[in-house]
């Protein structure tokens, strides 16, 4: 059972970090008001920067729900 979740952890885990990527990738031609439709979080106040949390916050939440016992 134990092997199988962690399995399981290790896919998600694997999706979101590919998810991560492609956002990066995103985000270096996306302007201020894309980011804000997909609800990316704008860092810097000239809004010429912009990095994601959202997809970070889902990894550390999968980590802790799946790996933690």
């Amino acid at each position: 059972m134990m092997r199988i979740l962690i399995k399981h952890a290790d896919k998600k885990v694997g999706k979101l970090q590919a998810e991560i990527e492609r956002m990066e990738k995103d985000i270096e031609t996306m302007t201020p008001k894309d980011a804000i439709n997909k609800n990316y979080e704008i860092l810097d106040k000239d809004m010429e920067e912009h990095q994601v949390y959202t997809c970070d916050k889902k990894l550390r939440k999968i980590k802790r729900d799946y790996m933690d016992y």
